[in-house]
């Protein structure tokens, strides 16, 4: 049986509609979604708009919604895993990867999401895939990480949870940035820097940021963390003291004293405890020198040696104090005035108090001189209490 033919107006309308229907949604259809504010709809169908009709009203409108639907997801704190893929892919796609505004947001965003993520105790290894897989992005894209967004994720807890070649990145996206110098004066990113050469194992020879480091920027480290070598972690100093040394930042002075700080407060055994060592030897000669020295661990409101006293019976602590005591005794003095200032009751400025006082006055180099004085100090304080 035949059919009977359509008429020809007919079959044009039928064809007409079926090719809107393929065609998708069009500019009117995608502002008529952003005024509904309606992100989901709309970013099923922007890709709907031809190539060559993807113009600056198409963009403009791409970023209005984008920077909503950030913005939402961000206030209502729907930091989803979910939600963190679909933020890289669109910061990963034109128009979205051209576009500052939106990757000052998507920065906020991450921050975020890995502060939380890592919160979670059953999600990190999670949460450091997401974290290589964000820096993998930038790779692709060709693009400096963004400097303060790295330093933030530095300053924040998250950095704990980073392993080196992370680290690396983050301290790369720094150190290459035009502001650089800005955060070369920053605790953060200085000691985030000295944790990735002493995970790299890399204190004799120099590492890729190194090599990347300017002398400005150096030079900025060394004028706001030279004193790190006196009053920071005593199982760091050595290392901040030899990479400053390395790298020509260190003056005469600055070395003597590290000298006597790592002598009395650290004394490590190896190369610097040896130059330590002959160090004090020259100073019982030269009181100038142990005056300028002592002044500068008043400056710095630094209290040395409590391991020493703590643990006097020791051969080589007893070998030390003893040397202190011939080359050094305006030392000695400084600790028994600090000590006795403390015991009284006296308010001072310090780094941290001295902790061994009492073991103090009872080793022998310390007991002939200040014992009277310390035993009347002592038992004024126990009648106040009575």
């Amino acid at each position: 049986m035949q059919l009977p033919k359509l008429p020809i107006f007919y079959t044009l309308n039928v064809l007409l509609i079926s090719m809107k229907v393929h065609a998708g949604y069009d500019m009117s259809d995608l502002d008529a979604l952003v005024r509904e504010k309606n992100p989901k709809e709309f970013f099923e169908h922007y890709m709907d708009i031809r190539p060559s009709e993807r113009k600056e009203a198409w963009k403009t409108l791409v970023s209005q919604m984008a920077n909503f639907w950030l913005t939402e997801i961000t206030t209502k704190n729907e930091f989803t895993h979910e939600n963190f893929l679909l933020v890289k892919a669109r910061s990963e796609t034109f128009p979205l990867n051209e576009n500052e505004a939106f990757f000052f947001k998507k920065n906020q965003f991450m921050l975020t999401y890995f502060k939380s993520c890592f919160q979670d105790k059953k999600n990190q290894n999670q949460c450091g895939e997401d974290f290589t897989l964000l820096l993998n992005s930038y790779k692709s894209l060709k693009i400096n990480i963004d400097s303060e967004w790295a330093y933030q994720i530095l300053k924040s807890d998250i950095r704990a949870h980073l392993k080196s070649p992370t680290k690396k990145e983050l301290l790369r996206g720094i150190f290459t940035s035009s502001d650089a110098l800005i955060f070369c004066e920053k605790p953060e990113v200085f000691r985030s820097f000295m944790d990735y050469r002493i995970e790299e194992n890399s204190t004799e020879s120099k590492t890729q940021l190194e090599q990347i480091l300017s002398k400005s920027c150096l030079k900025k480290m060394a004028q706001s963390f030279k004193k790190e070598m006196y009053t920071g972690p005593s199982h760091k100093r050595s290392d901040y003291f030899e990479f400053f040394k390395k790298n020509a930042l260190l003056t005469s002075d600055d070395i003597e004293l590290y000298y006597i700080v790592h002598l009395i407060d650290n004394p490590e055994i190896g190369d610097i405890l040896n130059l330590a060592w002959s160090f004090m030897e020259t100073l019982g000669e030269n009181y100038k020198k142990r005056q300028e020295i002592l002044n500068q661990i008043k400056t710095l409101k630094l209290i040395l040696g409590d391991s020493l006293f703590q643990n006097a019976k020791l051969d080589r602590n007893q070998t030390i104090l003893k040397l202190t005591s011939l080359q050094f005794p305006e030392y000695f003095d400084y600790y028994a005035e600090t000590c006795f200032k403390i015991l009284n009751g006296e308010e001072i400025e310090l780094v941290k108090p001295p902790k061994a006082c009492h073991e103090f006055f009872k080793i022998s180099q310390a007991s002939s001189k200040y014992q009277d004085q310390y035993l009347a100090l002592k038992k004024k304080v126990e009648g106040n209490r009575k």
